[in-house]
Order: C-alpha cells, then sequence, then structure tokens
C-alpha cells in the first residue's frame, strides 16, 4: 500500500515502551466524523514531508495530516457511492512523487486516482477496475492492498477474492501482467487460484516491491508473507508458516499489510495477534516491536519511524526510532467519526 522508496534502518535498532503522546486530536479512543476524529482508519500512507495519509475507511474519504496538525482534511471521497468523487470502503492508498493519491475503492471494485491537493468533492479518475466485480482482466473482486511503482506509475494490487495480485501499467484500461502465485516480465499467468501451495494464495491483503524486483504478499489466510524472484515460478515463504497460524515469534495469524526496507527487512502487521512484527531477511522468526494493535496497514519511513493504524482506538500511532518506542497519536484519537479531525476504524 506504498509507494516505492528505499529504507534503511539500523539491523540492531529496538524500540521500548514509553508513554502515549497525542499529537493530532485526544486520546478518548471514541470514533467520529468531524475534522480530528477517525471511524474505522484502514492504511496508512506517510510522504517525504511526513504528511500522513490515513484511509478512513467507515468515513469513506482519505484523510491528510499534516505534521504536528490538529485536524485533518479530506482529499479523497467524503461520501458512500460509486460516482468519482465518492468512495465506498476505501483500503489501500499510496501517494506518488506529484502527491497524487491513490485509493483501492473495495466495494466498486476499482483502484482511484485523485491530484495532488485536491479537495472534499473533487472528481478522482478510475486507473483500475471500474468494470464491475468480477475475475476477467479488467476486473477487481474485493481489492485490498497496493503498491506504486514512483518511478513508472505502475500499480500493484492485492486483488483478494480472486487470490491474485494485479498489475496495472496506468492509464491503461487493462492490467499488463498478473500474479496469482507467481509474475514475470512478459505477463504470463502461470499458476492460479487460491491455495496453500507455493505458488498460490489464499486471501491476499497487501503487496510490496523491493528495489530488486522481489514481490513481497501478505496472504491472510496462509498466514505466511510469500515472496517472489522474477522468473521463479514458485514463491518462498519469508515470515510465517502455511502449516498453522499460531503467536510464536516464528510464526503470524492473518497478515494484513507488508513493509520491506532496502536490506531485505520486513514490517508486518500481524492482525490476528494484534502486533507488528520485524522479520530481518532469512530469519527464521520475527521479533515484536509493538503490541496491544490491532492493525490492518503500517507504514515505514526513512528514518526508520513506524506508523500503524489502529482500528479498535480510531487512531494512526508512531513509534520514532529514537532508542525506544513512544506511542504518538498522530492521526485522530478525538473520538469515532467523519469529521476532518476523527477517523472510524482505521485498517
Amino acid at each position: 500500500m506504498h509507494a516505492d522508496k528505499a529504507i534503511t534502518l539500523c539491523q540492531t535498532a529496538v524500540w521500548e515502551a514509553s508513554t502515549v503522546t497525542t499529537v493530532a486530536g485526544s486520546a478518548s479512543g471514541l470514533s467520529g466524523s468531524t475534522a480530528d476524529m477517525l471511524r474505522l482508519p484502514w492504511a496508512v500512507f506517510v510522504d517525504n514531508t511526513s504528511a500522513v495519509y490515513v484511509s478512513d475507511w467507515e468515513n469513506n474519504r482519505v484523510q491528510k495530516w499534516l505534521a504536528n496538525a490538529s485536524n485533518g482534511t479530506t482529499v479523497a471521497g467524503g461520501s458512500p457511492g460509486k460516482a468519482l468523487n465518492q468512495l465506498t470502503d476505501p483500503r489501500g492508498i499510496s501517494v506518488d512523487a506529484n502527491g497524487s493519491v491513490y485509493v483501492v475503492d473495495s466495494i466498486n471494485a476499482r483502484v482511484m486516482k485523485w491530484a495532488s491537493n485536491s479537495a472534499a468533492g473533487a472528481n478522482g479518475t478510475i486507473v483500475a477496475g471500474g468494470n464491475g466485480t468480477g475475475s476477467e482482466g479488467n476486473q477487481l473482486n474485493n481489492p485490498d492492498g497496493l503498491f506504486v511503482e514512483a518511478a513508472t506509475g505502475v500499480i500493484w494490487i492485492a486483488d483478494t477474492n480472486n487470490h491474485r495480485i494485479v498489475k496495472w501499467s496506468s492509464p491503461s484500461a487493462s492490467p499488463v501482467s498478473t500474479l496469482h502465485g507467481y509474475w514475470n516480465t512478459t505477463g504470463v499467468t502461470v499458476a492460479s487460484g487460491y491455495g496453500l501451495g507455493a505458488s498460490q494464495l489464499n486471501y491476499p491483503w497487501d503487496v510490496a516491491i523491493d528495489s530488486n524486483n522481489y514481490i513481497y504478499v501478505a496472504d491472510y489466510n496462509n498466514c505466511r508473507i510469500q515472496r517472489w524472484l522474477v522468473g521463479n515460478a514458485t514463491g518462498v515463504t519469508v515470515a510465517g508458516n502455511t502449516s498453522f497460524c499460531g503467536s510464536t515469534e516464528a510464526q503470524l495469524s492473518r497478515p494484513t499489510s507488508v513493509v520491506v526496507q532496502s536490506s531485505g527487512v520486513l514490517y508486518i502487521s500481524d492482525f490476528g495477534n494484534s502486533r507488528i512484527q520485524r522479520w530481518t531477511n532469512g530469519a527464521s522468526s520475527g521479533t515484536t516491536v509493538a503490541t496491544n494493535i490491532v492493525s490492518y496497514g503500517v507504514y515505514v519511513d526513512n528514518s526508520g519511524t513506524i506508523y500503524a493504524s489502529d482500528w479498535n482506538s480510531h487512531q494512526v500511532l508512531r513509534w520514532p526510532n529514537s532508542g525506544g518506542i513512544t506511542n504518538v497519536i498522530i492521526a485522530g484519537g478525538n473520538g469515532q467519526g467523519s469529521a476532518s479531525h476523527q477517523l472510524s476504524y482505521p485498517r
């Protein structure tokens, strides 16, 4: 759910629990629809100015918080529906180098793009899907996460209910290649369908691409992160265990979001275990860097700062890379709602 950029962090960086500080809104944990509240926030993206973008799921909008702001502003959507100025159940989000906002409009089976600095009520553009729910090459079915290649504008989408990853070359009306558990540069699909095999997926929720063109997929029901190398016929499990979900450091339970650093380190929203996990490249187990957070979206910036949506508390939290975790509410925290300072079940 991110635009690509190199993320480098010391391999030995650690975080320790500390106090919670509110930097946007209050810490009430209620939801709302005003400017300082959220209602079930889903995904998170942070641009190079430290502005935070949140897909405010139940408020059917994307909110943008400038650094240290107390209120957010609506930059996409704002009411439910399928018109070009609406969203219904927005999920994955990304922002490109020009400030354009990409949103997975899940119920409408499409991906929308809004120009930089768009306001509530502005029209977006359909850049993927939008041809009804289905499994054809120009359709999506309950899509969730996305990744935008900053240099090319190519969009990768976790097409969840089709058990595949789809690659679209914006603004084309059709995908240039698809991944049903496998991707290569020719756009040939060599494995398909739902399952737990190395070439299969079971409700993929998120996708990330690294600078070496490795593809990482949060394979939700298989409780693993799968990685594909260009030209390989099958994926490799790099986090979790396909055989069973669990709560040990070597296991995952319903991963919903994945971020990859330039070093190959992964950050994972381990939704079923209410934690954020960090896996180093080649490790057989992860390290818990945040607990007691029900999160559908995680983001890590260039300094190693972690951002995560907190679904139950209608907030977005931040853990700075400063030797110890300081949980900072940077979006929402003013109760559940649809005003610009609120979130509603961020995911």
